[in-house]
């Protein structure tokens, strides 16, 4: 198994951050090393009339090549796409496990958050891995018509979402577990299948209400519950 991108996200009003381009400094201590500031003009259309914002993008450097973390109005997102899926080639670059990677990002959410003192509305973890530990074989997924089953199919795609109760700083929070399984259209059909997963905070409930400490709490359900539907498939490790 191999982990191809990983995306975890703060959302809420984040206008305050990145508007200063003091704001480099602060992001650097808190950061540490490995890390490059960009601050690159966005428009908040939100306002009127529109304004023109300076936002930051922080990109990894060294160790923490394939790292990027985005500073937007209404987001904060931590994000990592290895090189196996920027060159096509599950041979390149270097390889990161999903638990150790999401904690790694809640660590450094963290301290954001605990810096600027924010409060977000949603929480959400996403990414894709590749496998060969489960059948490639359609027919273990899709029930499909003789018309697709005659012709040979060249591409298939199953999803499946439930939502579950889950405690987040000892409140009850509706969450969603999306899993996506699929044949590969950007390796070879032999390197496996496509699981993309999305594990979230439901939208519709938009209050304001996650801290720095809700992340733990939210980390931990999201790759617990990870971990439970991956080994229903026999994945056997995230």
């Amino acid at each position: 198994m191999k982990l191809l991108n990983l995306q975890f996200s703060i959302f809420g009003s984040f206008f305050e951050i990145g508007n200063e381009k003091t704001n480099t400094e602060e992001l650097q201590t808190i950061l540490g090393s490995g890390y490059f500031i960009n601050h690159l003009p966005v428009i908040n259309a939100g306002a009127n009339p529109p304004e023109q914002l300076i936002r930051i993008r922080v990109i990894g450097t060294d160790e923490n090549q394939g790292i990027d973390i985005g500073f937007l109005p209404n987001r904060i997102d931590l994000n990592f796409t290895s090189d196996a899926y920027k060159k096509k080639s599950l041979e390149a670059g270097q390889s990161y496990d999903v638990r150790g990677l999401t904690e790694k990002f809640r660590k450094i959410a963290c301290n954001i958050s605990d810096h600027y003192k924010l409060i977000g509305t949603r929480l959400a973890v996403n990414g894709r891995i590749i496998t060969t530990e489960i059948s490639s074989d359609y027919s273990e997924y899709i029930k499909a018509s003789d018309f697709y089953n005659e012709k040979g199919i060249s591409e298939w795609e199953t999803r499946i979402n439930v939502q579950q109760e889950g405690k987040i700083d000892n409140q009850s929070e509706i969450m969603n577990n999306i899993i996506s399984i699929s044949n590969s259209q950007v390796f070879r059909p032999d390197d496996g299948v496509v699981i993309d997963f999305d594990i979230n905070t439901i939208p519709s409930v938009q209050r304001a209400r996650f801290s720095s400490s809700s992340l733990r709490d939210f980390a931990a359900f999201a790759m617990d519950n990870l971990a439970n539907i991956l080994s229903s498939y026999k994945v056997v490790k995230i």
